[in-house]
């Protein structure tokens, strides 16, 4: 997985929280960094991307859609999940615009999250 956030201290809890579940972490600071982290993978090296919104350089967002252009189907098809402190459903509503194929609230509610891990990630991964 691949996890995106400019704060360093939530980053650091997120990813020992996620880690504690099983999951395989790789960070990235903003959207732009995690875009080309993306594009020197192997394919199958990230199973989704966790994204943050919120980011300086390059946000969430423009990340998403950035990703979903990108000529390599295997990259541009990733399954994208939000992480936002965000709720409202016009929030939701520009994720999925962008290209993002959920979008969840800090902060991290676990079970919710691998429910949406396990409807937006092909079992594959």
């Amino acid at each position: 997985m691949l996890r995106v956030d400019d704060n360093e201290i939530k980053l650091e809890i997120e990813t020992e929280l996620l880690q504690e579940l099983g999951f395989c972490i790789e960070t990235a600071p903003d959207g732009l960094q995690a875009i080309e982290k993306l594009q020197a993978s192997t394919p199958g090296e990230y199973a989704f991307i966790l994204m943050d919104i919120q980011m300086p350089v390059m946000d969430g967002r423009k990340a998403a859609e950035a990703i979903r252009r990108l000529e390599d189907p295997v990259l541009s098809h990733i399954p994208i999940i939000a992480l936002s402190a965000n709720a409202f459903e016009s929030d939701k509503r520009l994720s999925t615009e962008s290209g993002m194929n959920a979008h969840l609230t800090k902060p991290i509610d676990v079970p919710i999250l691998l429910e949406t891990i396990a409807r937006v990630v092909p079992a594959d991964n």
